[in-house]
């Protein structure tokens, strides 16, 4: 499509001012662009059928025979890359929120009314304000637009069960011993756990980070209604692989269960090659 006048941004166009083309449709018959492009004239469906039906003599019995003839090749789409959450899953299993096999935590009173949808949102609403408490940020973390069709009521009761649960961590005391260090939070990353001829990437993103001079610490954060560390512990394993990459130091991470105010150390070992047959 030359013609400018349409503010259609195409291929086309664009190669052509980066050619130096004015917009100009006349200018494209000019010496400047005579290497460049060559005008294709209009022409009908009508002419192309015409052509090609008596060019070609297509014989449909003959395309369907040679077609049978023809050696099945099954092409298997490679998967480079994994999200942390999903390969912890295949090594855990399905989340144990609702499963009495781990040690059942303090209730709050949303949880009369959220369902495993909700949860999610109801975890990043903690971290939020967490985050915004440790910046001692002074803009409000507002409630996220999940539970926005929630009664008044409903609506009040998530934020005080939410700030109650981010007020079990901020006032723990693993965040009293460690007050004189800088936290970071939700450190995204890119983990290659593969090789360069054969990549597996790896993303995720480690909800906090606590760097010192000897080393690393990673703080992991669970609103689960029942606790079982080992669980998540592929989770906190990648963790420190992509921690260790990224600050060169020793890394030890947590379990924060946010329902009962703990950190739990978790740094289980795993083989890499095991993870990665796990995968394929």
């Amino acid at each position: 499509n030359p013609e400018s006048a349409t503010g259609k941004k195409v291929l086309l166009n664009m190669v052509l001012k980066g050619l130096g083309w004015d917009g100009n449709p006349d200018s494209l018959s000019s010496e400047m662009f005579k290497n460049y492009i060559r005008i294709i004239p209009d022409v009908s469906e009508r002419d192309i059928r015409s052509v090609a039906g008596s060019a070609l003599k297509i014989d449909p019995e003959k395309i369907k025979e040679d077609y049978e003839k023809c050696d099945v090749i099954v092409r298997k789409t490679e998967r480079d890359t994994w999200s942390v959450s999903e390969i912890n899953t295949l090594y855990a299993g399905a989340s144990i929120r609702d499963k009495s096999d781990g040690i059942k935590l303090a209730a709050v009173e949303s949880d009369s009314f959220l369902t495993e949808e909700h949860y999610a949102a109801f975890g990043t609403y903690c971290h939020g304000i967490i985050e915004a408490e440790l910046k001692k940020s002074s803009d409000r973390v507002m409630l996220p637009s999940f539970f926005t069709t929630f009664a008044g009521t409903q609506q009040k009761v998530v934020g005080i069960d939410a700030r109650k649960l981010a007020a079990n961590f901020l006032d723990s005391s693993f965040v009293r011993e460690n007050k004189n260090f800088n936290f970071e939070s939700e450190i995204a990353f890119l983990l290659n756990i593969g090789n360069h001829e054969n990549p597996i990437y790896v993303n995720g993103q480690i909800d906090l980070l606590l760097e010192k001079k000897d080393g690393v610490i990673i703080v992991d954060f669970k609103t689960d209604r029942y606790r079982n560390p080992e669980e998540y512990a592929v989770q906190l394993f990648l963790y420190r692989q992509a921690a260790e990459e990224i600050y060169n130091k020793p890394v030890i991470s947590y379990l924060f269960y946010l329902r009962e105010g703990i950190d739990t150390e978790v740094n289980s070992v795993f083989q890499i090659v095991d993870i990665i047959n796990k995968l394929c």
